[in-house]
């Protein structure tokens, strides 16, 4: 279950933040949801369980400081403590003073001077080094070739018959293991560059300058940065890349068959680099391309936290444009660009891969948040049970009851913003029989017919319940999170660590989408109390005053 992340030392317990501590090892991981300001809801109601989407936080900074706040003076609660070894051993790098160091202004400023002498560069004279990205150094006019690289100066992952034995038994084994993993593939080649003794080019002895020391991708933080987070669904999907590097370099990299042997800290370093820099050049084809691949996502220009510019370059490869048919990869100015200004490039990243290949953290790219609902054993009817196993895929619960995950995503429209499983399962769940719930005709009708029916045809009181439901489910995902969003606001604001500053803005994103499908939902329920009051008032008069008749249908609902 994603409410108990089962990674030692990534905790991710779903208890609401009010619970006690005493009583947390005794009580289950989700609590039963009930109407407000009703004491005894209704069993079709009360067989609602939500399950943490978003579990809070065991090592969070941030309530570690609120606790030495208010418990200066008493023992610290038992999740704050300090971690045994064997816990932290489980992530790639120990303590918590590690941060994200890219490279200086001065090696890029060397890597610079290197590639306007190599004949299978060009570089325009107003690219300059700023902190650790590319800018301008005068005002540029869109549409302006900025940078352009030859094939000849291409990283490639290997081909079958290339390079030496080793290396190349190693990026075979990586391509068995991991077919789609294209960062780990990429990164063979880049650890031959460092490692082999027998293989060494000239071109990517002068590249290794700009990479970074400490990359900012998160299998790169420590256990408590990393449960900064406070997203069990992101933590799970670190823990399984961290489980994935630690697996690989155990069973396929030795100091008897590579020498020198690359630590687990060095291939994931590797990987890092793999995975924010590597551009695809064909179809299916990453490579590295000195200076070229410094331009990054324009999240990677500003702090986390901040505004996000439009990117500032366009990327291109022409395959057979440069001399002699060579394939080229070019970068000019996608828009007028100011003195100083640094150098971005469009990435197609969700905010999860944002965060997971760059370590960044985005509120304006595409992003979802995962809802698990539960249906508890004993309080749903057995047809609530039997049409949800028809038309969603359940998995048992933890109690004896079942589990429906779900999303809910950033949108205008609310009909989008929920996935089709979440209506189907407030459609059933907010009744007290089949034919309430799914029509007379539910027998005949089919699950995608099911699926797309939202909450189109059921009456006034029907959808309100079946939007409480919606919301308490939203509400139980907000609430599961450690932090609130104006803490996460003040550490974006105060901290000067990025990787916290990131981790904060990251949940913040999530709290925000929950945050808006929340008020698109108070919304469409004061819609239908509008609407059921405005029905009344005119029903309360004679027919022969309104000229209408009574109706007890609902409206469908966009």
């Amino acid at each position: 279950m994603a409410c108990m992340l089962q990674c030692p030392g990534l905790v991710g317990h779903g208890w609401p933040r009010n619970t006690p501590w005493r009583q947390r090892a005794s009580l289950p991981s989700h609590v039963p949801v009930r109407c407000a300001g009703d004491s005894k809801p209704r069993a079709f109601l009360g067989a609602l369980v939500l399950v943490t989407s978003s579990a809070a936080s065991g090592a969070s900074a941030w309530a570690a400081a609120r606790v030495r706040r208010w418990s200066r003076h008493r023992a610290r609660p038992a999740r704050l403590r300090r971690l045994p070894r064997w816990v932290a051993g489980g992530f790639l790098v120990e303590g918590n003073s590690e941060t994200t160091k890219l490279p200086s202004e001065v090696s890029i400023g060397k890597l610079l001077t290197w590639a306007r002498k190599q004949e299978f560069m060009k570089v325009h004279p107003v690219l300059s080094a700023r902190a650790s990205q590319l800018s301008v150094s005068v005002p540029v006019e869109a549409g302006t070739p900025l940078l352009g690289v030859l094939e000849d100066g291409f990283l490639f992952e290997p081909e079958p018959s290339d390079g030496e034995g080793v290396w190349q038994h190693l990026y075979q084994a990586a391509r068995k293991q991991h077919p789609d993993w294209w960062a780990l593939h990429l990164a063979i080649p880049l650890l031959r560059q460092s490692f082999s003794a027998s293989f060494t080019s000239p071109i990517w002895q002068a590249h290794l300058q700009s990479i970074p020391l400490r990359p900012a991708a998160p299998h790169l933080w420590s256990l408590e940065q990393a449960n900064e987070l406070q997203y069990v669904e992101i933590k799970a999907a670190l823990k399984t890349r961290i489980e994935a590097l630690q697996t690989f370099h155990r069973d396929h990299i030795s100091p008897e068959e590579t020498g020198s042997a690359p630590s687990v800290l060095e291939l994931g370093r590797a990987v890092a680099v793999a995975a924010s820099r590597g551009m695809e050049v064909k179809p299916g084809l990453r490579a590295l391309i000195p200076v070229l691949d410094l331009i990054g996502p324009p999240e990677a220009t500003t702090c986390a936290g901040e505004d996000t510019p439009e990117p500032s370059c366009h990327f291109a490869m022409e395959p057979s444009g440069g001399p002699g048919g060579r394939a080229i990869a070019i970068v000019t100015a996608a828009r007028d660009l100011r003195a100083g200004e640094c150098l971005s490039r469009d990435v197609d990243a969700c905010a999860d891969s944002l965060l997971l290949d760059w370590g960044l953290a985005s509120t304006s790219r595409r992003d979802d948040v995962s809802i698990h609902v539960g249906i508890k054993k004993g309080v749903a009817q057995s047809w609530q049970v039997s049409a949800l196993r028809e038309l969603l895929d359940l998995r048992p619960g933890d109690d004896g009851g079942w589990v429906a995950s779900a999303r809910v995503r950033r949108s205008s429209s609310l009909r989008k913003a929920l996935d089709p499983k979440l209506w189907v399962a407030a459609r059933i769940l907010g009744c007290s029989s089949k034919a309430e719930a799914l029509g007379a005709d539910w027998d005949v009708r089919s699950r995608e017919e099911m699926l797309r029916a939202g909450l189109d045809g059921v009456s006034a009181a029907h959808r309100r319940r079946a939007l409480w439901v919606l919301k308490q489910a939203v509400q139980s995902a907000l609430n599961y999170f450690e932090t609130s969003a104006p803490d996460d606001e003040e550490v974006i604001r105060l901290t000067e660590d990025e990787r916290q500053r990131v981790a904060a803005a990251y949940r913040l994103g999530k709290k925000q989408i929950l945050s808006d499908v929340l008020a698109l939902l108070d919304k469409a329920d004061a819609k239908v109390a509008r609407r059921r009051a405005s029905l009344e008032k005119e029903t309360s008069l004679p027919a022969v005053v309104t000229g209408k008749r009574k109706s007890t249908k609902g409206k469908g609902f966009g």
